[in-house]
């Protein structure tokens, strides 16, 4: 039976097998723990308990004793004949318990974030797992006549100046050595034949040794933060190597690595050029540059299966046509430099959009305004524009509506199309345009273009006699001799408008799509768009607001504002003055 209290394990004293007590604040282990004969779990973790009593050896059932996080010096020399699993981390030890090693069954020892300067040399037949990291050890004798079936050790955040290594070591697959001041590693790597995880970052090595090739079955190995400037050519013959960490050494070159690396961190080093030899690992999915003084990653056009590039401390100016040439989709991590800014965003967008690497680089001489707008064809300027870049996107309206297009007046259309998405419905649209004696067609069939909104055609015909307009100027054309609504219509309006059923806003919207939308009610629209919740009816309204929201306001539109359906009538009214004193201010009224 599991317990979590007291209260509760008190009433089923004989059947108890798991007490969870951790973070209760206990000075003492409870008395009526010794009443409980099938108690195999006791988590005492994160208490304040100073002395474990001689009675503790009374739990012979016990297997799984935590402890860690209290105030521990010693325990009881009595030994627990059925303990699996012992936690004495971040104690105030200062020896190694002796009386572990009686525990024969024993197979996990955390001893972390302790004050230990010396691990004795005790057997213990069957553990598998030994955490002493966060102590003082400056020496280390990994021998498997006392840790024959040893798994996994862990000393990193020790004083660790010297490790020796001797027998063979069959289970050991994780060996944590990071943190520590070993200058150099022993040479009896063969004794460790299938080690998967190695940790020896945030160290002083200058080198490995050459016997590190034995453990080819390595699988993670992390050398960060050391002297650095090379590697063995031994790591080309690793097959299963996929997680390699070389950041914060002294690397000037790229070294040469096995072809199975899918994670490779190569920050805070020297390097200048990722170049096409030696060839990056055709399975590289994450790779990190960051902070070299690089000036060439051609390589990286290569790495198609790339999926993480770290970029932070570098400058875009002799790197944005390596950037742009990468084929894959890339999250790209960086600082924010403000040079970085527009490559990235730049990068990403057409890494989104798929843009052939052609065209990339076109439309970023473009932006960058290398080469004139005017060079480049149509379908081009258009996916420069799909790419959804706020500044990008600017640049190019502005290029299509003033430098490609004339005065026109509605006498002189007879048929448009629409580019883009449009922010009215197309019945809509049609009907307003039938009324001005205007139709709509397909954009091959017609002179006069409407720029809406992306996404945009990816084939059209290029033609360089093509009359643009936006989509205001065509609201202007559309409805400048259109009849405004009189006092008591207004007041209809509003009525419908503010009307608690969304049927009866649809129909105002119907009506006010179809006649345009008088000055004095455009701060209604805007109030009923900020305090809809219907998804649909707050597309119609953003569209009809759009369309005749002055462009000098544009930011009001875009804020979080938001406005509860609840406000009182003078609120409201209070409220729609304050918009239309701003609305006729830049509206000329």
């Amino acid at each position: 039976m599991r317990c979590y209290n007291l209260t509760t394990a008190r009433q089923h004293l004989a059947q108890v097998t798991t007490l969870i007590l951790d973070g209760q604040q206990l000075e003492q282990i409870p008395p009526e723990v010794w009443q409980m004969p099938q108690l195999e779990t006791l988590d005492l973790r994160r208490n304040a308990i100073k002395v474990l009593p001689e009675t503790l050896s009374e739990l012979k059932a016990l297997k799984f004793l935590l402890l860690g996080k209290n105030q521990l010096q010693q325990i009881p020399a009595q030994s627990l004949p059925n303990l699996v699993q012992i936690d004495l981390s971040a104690n105030r030890f200062t020896d190694f318990p002796a009386v572990l090693a009686q525990s024969n069954l024993l197979q996990k020892i955390n001893f972390s974030s302790n004050r230990l300067h010396k691990f004795p040399n005790l057997t213990f037949s069957a553990l598998k797992e030994l955490n002493l990291s966060g102590n003082k050890i400056a020496t280390f004798l990994l021998s498997a006549t006392f840790l024959p079936k040893l798994e996994k050790l862990y000393l990193s955040g020790n004083r660790l100046e010297k490790l020796e290594i001797e027998g063979i070591f069959s289970s050991l697959d994780t060996l944590d050595l990071s943190k520590n001041r070993l200058t150099i590693l022993p040479d009896t790597w063969m004794a460790i034949p299938f080690l998967r995880h190695f940790y020896v970052s945030n160290n002083q090595l200058k080198q490995l040794p050459t016997t590190l090739g034995h453990c080819n079955w390595l699988k993670t190995c992390h050398l960060a933060k050391n002297k650095l400037n090379s590697l063995p050519d031994c790591f080309t013959a690793f097959q299963r190597l996929e997680d390699l960490d070389l950041s914060g050494n002294t690397f000037v070159k790229l070294p040469h690595l096995p072809a199975s690396i899918r994670k490779l961190d190569l920050a805070y080093n020297q390097l200048t050029q990722i170049p096409a030899n030696p060839v990056l690992p055709g399975a590289l999915r994450q790779l990190d540059l960051s902070h070299n003084p690089l000036h060439n990653i051609s390589a990286l056009r290569k790495c198609s299966q790339l999926t993480h590039l770290g970029l932070k401390g570098l400058v875009a100016d002799d790197l944005g046509r390596d950037l742009l040439a990468i084929p894959a989709q890339i999250s790209i991590k960086s600082s924010s430099n403000p040079q970085w800014t527009n490559l990235l965003n730049f990068v990403r967008a057409c890494q989104r959009k798929k843009t052939s690497l052609q065209n990339r680089s076109l439309l970023w001489e473009a932006h960058e305004g290398k080469i004139p707008l005017k060079a480049l064809p149509l379908t081009l300027l258009l996916q420069g524009m799909n790419l959804g870049i706020p500044t990008f996107l600017q640049q190019l309206r502005k290029h299509l509506l003033e430098e490609r297009s004339l005065p026109v007046n509605a006498a002189s259309i007879n048929a448009l199309a629409i580019i883009g998405r449009s922010t009215q419905s197309v019945q809509e649209l049609k009907i307003r345009l039938e009324q001005k004696g205007i139709h709509l067609l397909k954009p091959d069939q017609c002179h006069f273009w409407v720029l809406g909104k992306a996404p945009y055609p990816s084939t059209l015909p290029d033609t360089q006699d093509i009359q643009w307009l936006d989509e205001r100027a065509l609201e202007q054309l559309l409805g400048a001799d259109l009849p405004s609504f009189d006092a008591t219509e207004q007041q209809n309006l509003l009525n419908l408008l503010l009307h608690q059923d969304a049927e009866y806003v649809q129909l105002a919207l119907q009506l006010l799509s179809q006649h345009g939308v008088p000055l004095p009610i455009l701060p209604y629209l805007y109030l009923v768009w900020r305090w809809t919740k219907a998804e649909k009816l707050r597309r119609d309204l953003r569209a009809l607001l759009e369309r005749y929201w002055p462009t000098q306001l544009v930011d009001m539109l875009r804020s979080r504002e938001k406005i509860s359906r609840d406000i009182s009538t003078e609120t409201v009214e209070e409220r729609a003055r304050e918009i239309l004193e701003a609305l006729q201010k830049y509206s000329g009224s």
